[in-house]
């Protein structure tokens, strides 16, 4: 459904540059964020701001205060309000014509369409490249999604990201294949000669196609013909449409079962287990339904029901049993059959159920879901099985008219009132298969990982943040206009955007002020301390030595002729307020050599050759600090809004260099793994290196001069130094001298032309 609203965004965009409109909104999701991010990057749209159904506040767009706006900033994203988010875009025209003109999409929802490197360097070059038009019209643009966001393709060319697929751990390598092609399958068999083969490839569609025979050709090519040339594997199965109550391995597939269920068990019964011989062991899994991260069916369609007003409905009676299978607990039952294939053989010819072995309500499953979420159904409406069927009856028939996709239909209907779940003996005795992931730990894991992309809080994360964070400040008391201070605005920066020079500003909700704490706010201060004294104290003739006494803060200890007392000042008072001097003030002739125009340092390089330059350098620091936490073993912290590092790009160089620092301040990181032992070294380093974390983001900082680029990366070849990997200081000593050649050339043809 992600690419169907995506195309809709696409629609409306065209309409509203058409129509000349200055702002629009679109819903809010993780694919548009990203979207309208690309887009503003490069150029296309002036600005991007989450808000509600309602424009939000000027100063906010334009990232300056105005006194006609209130003070409090956008509503902050929570469960209660996500529905109605929108993403507020600001368009741009240039002598009249929209400079977003056509927005179309080249992957469809019924046709998802990938490009490798080599295809996009012939898009670019404006060579047709499979589905892929190349770029032939100036200004035209081409985006990708892959691992880090939604690139450009020229970005793409440049950085070679890997795709959105997962990560492939260390020892295991990627081999893609098509199973309806026997050939290639028995290629590949033959390449790796495995001892097992764990086959769990299968097509299941979304939607009105899982309910209807139109694709029905095509899963059974794949699912049993693909299971006949791989023939020798363990296979997945599954089955829904008749009520199974507790059922075993022996039960009958049904004839009104899916065509997903059908193909399957086909495959299973008459591929894999008449053909299961001493030779070649073989056994089948039957899991139920599955869920865990990752899932993109399950927990979002029952998340969904909250913001379409679905959730109060009860199709049926309600009671109707079923059982889910958290995802590892599946990996579990295929190592152990792989196991009992490859030992005692005892599962060889056996079909097994999986599941969670835990037994729920369908309805108690997504109340479950819905209250990880912090919602729960104000009131209940049971609807009739036989109307409800009824009503899916219609929906179906009007989508057959009109050819379009509708949720309600008969078969989700069944899915909602039918009642599923088996025995789980065989595959205890035989497998000694037990689920080690139960279902509440099994729910909180999944909505946690479906929330966390979304910026989405668990009531009980809330929780643990309000207990955790310190007390709120109270609101300053009133004070007399004599000694009422303005409170600064602290607001969205002014920013400018790096190709067409408007005032962008960042995503996000407007922040508060930033409110004194009440022990400094003038209105608790003396009135005597507000007005400005000249009249300074002379320092006393013995000077008294402030020594830390612990336990004794609150009394004074005289010995000999020291007086110990307390450090600690009174909160309204400072160093500054105590005996002092002050300087004199230069001379005019001074002031005046100060007051000139500043004069202008070179900057021989663009904002695109920047951000790529220092890009590079975060990019190969943050693999550097990666292989160096990696290498040692050093223990990083686990916070609940940031996913586990298992790749350098799971953190940005910011958090890599705070991770660093609080390891060596924390002694930590003995000093023998570093050059010369160099711990305050590091930390030093590591702060004039942090001015990097801009690289990527040239509309919040200003252009940089050729000077500052060169020592950003002789900054970062000095972190490398000091982490002791020579293969990142060679790389940063080649990227220094090619930039400073690139400098050098740029300099000296701008000599020649302005002297010819």
């Amino acid at each position: 459904m992600s690419l169907v609203n995506l195309a809709h965004v696409c629609s409306h965009l065209n309409n509203a540059t058409k129509a000349r409109l200055g702002l629009t909104s679109i819903p809010n999701t993780q694919l548009h964020l990203k979207l309208c991010l690309a887009l503003q990057n490069s150029g296309y749209i002036s600005s991007v701001v989450r808000g509600g159904p309602t424009p939000p506040p000027q100063h906010t767009l334009l990232g300056v205060p105005s006194v006609n706006d209130e003070v409090e900033g956008v509503q902050s994203l929570t469960q209660s309000n996500v529905a109605s988010r929108r993403l507020w875009l600001g368009l741009k025209y240039w002598q009249s014509d929209p400079v977003l003109g056509k927005m179309s999409m080249v992957s469809k929802p019924k046709r998802r369409i990938t490009i490798d490197v080599a295809g996009l360097r012939e898009v670019i070059r404006g060579e047709k490249s499979g589905y892929v038009e190349g770029l032939r019209s100036p200004g035209e643009s081409l985006y990708l999604s892959t691992d880090r966001g939604i690139m450009e393709a020229r970005e793409c060319v440049e950085k070679q990201p890997p795709g959105p697929d997962h990560t492939v751990p260390d020892g295991v390598e990627f081999i893609k294949v098509d199973v309806t092609i026997q050939e290639e399958a028995r290629k590949v068999i033959e390449q790796a000669r495995p001892d097992v083969i764990i086959h769990a490839a299968g097509i299941v569609h979304a939607l009105s196609e899982r309910f209807g025979r139109r694709v029905e050709g095509h899963v059974w090519r794949t699912n049993v013909g693909g299971t006949e040339h791989i023939f020798s594997c363990c296979v997945v199965t599954d089955q829904m449409g008749a009520p199974s109550h507790n059922i075993d391995e022996q039960w009958p597939t049904p004839s009104f079962a899916l065509i997903y269920g059908e193909s399957k068990s086909a495959a299973a019964e008459a591929i894999v287990l008449k053909g299961s011989s001493d030779t070649v062991a073989a056994c089948s899994l039957r899991p139920s339904v599955l869920y865990g991260p990752g899932d993109d069916r399950l927990v979002p369609a029952i998340h969904a029901c909250i913001a379409k007003g679905k959730a109060p409905f009860i199709v049926g009676d309600g009671q109707n049993l079923w059982d889910v299978t958290y995802v590892t607990n599946v990996a579990d039952a295929h190592v152990l059959a792989a196991e009992n294939l490859m030992s005692s053989r005892t599962a060889a010819g056996e079909v097994f159920f999986t599941q969670n072995n835990e037994r729920i309500t369908f309805r108690d499953f997504c109340l479950a879901i819905w209250a990880h979420f912090g919602h729960t159904p104000p009131f209940e409406i049971h609807i009739p099985g036989t109307l409800a069927y009824l009503v899916g009856l219609s929906c179906g028939f009007l989508t057959w008219v009109f050819g379009t996709t509708n949720i309600l239909s008969r078969g989700s209907v069944r899915d909602a009132c039918s009642v599923r779940y088996a025995s789980g003996e065989r595959a205890k005795l035989i497998l000694g298969y037990r689920p080690q992931v139960g279902i509440e730990t099994g729910i909180r894991l999944s909505c946690e990982d479906y929330a966390r992309p979304m910026g989405i809080e668990s009531p009980m994360q809330q929780a643990c943040k309000k207990h955790t964070q310190p007390a709120t400040v109270r609101p300053p008391k009133q004070v007399s206009p004599e000694f009422e201070f303005p409170i600064p605005y602290s607001g969205l920066p002014v920013t400018s955007h790096a190709s067409v020079g408007v005032t962008v500003s960042p995503v996000g909700p407007l922040p508060r002020p930033i409110l004194s704490r009440e022990w400094e706010h003038p209105a608790h201060l003396p009135p005597e301390s507000l007005r400005r004294d000249y009249n300074f104290a002379k320092p006393a003739e013995n000077p008294e030595y402030l020594v830390e006494r612990h336990g004794r803060r609150n009394s004074e200890k005289v010995k000999g002729t020291v007086r110990y007392h307390s450090q600690r000042r009174p909160s309204n008072r400072d160093e500054f307020d105590g005996p002092h001097q002050l300087l004199d003030v230069p001379s005019p002739r001074i002031i005046a050599a100060q007051g000139r125009d500043l004069p202008h340092l070179p900057t021989n390089l663009d904002v695109s050759e920047q951000d790529r330059i220092l890009s590079a350098v975060n990019d190969r620091l943050s693999q550097c600090a990666f292989d160096f936490v990696a290498k040692y073993q050093f223990p990083i912290p686990l916070e609940p809004d940031k996913r586990q590092v298992r790749v350098p790009s799971d953190r940005e160089w910011t958090e890599w260099v705070y991770l660093l620092k609080r390891l060596a301040t924390k002694r930590r990181i003995p000093a023998r793994v570093l050059y010369n032992g160099q711990i305050k070294q590091l930390v030093t380093v590591l702060e004039n290196s942090l001015e990097m974390r801009h690289a990527a983001k040239h509309q919040s900082r200003p252009i940089k001069d050729d000077r500052n680029v060169l020592q950003l990366i002789s900054a970062g070849t000095q972190v490398a130094k000091i982490l002791k990997d020579a293969s990142a200081m060679e790389y940063l000593d080649r990227l220094y001298v090619d930039t400073e050649k690139r400098i050098q050339d740029r300099r000296t043809r701008r000599v020649k032309f302005a002297n010819p």
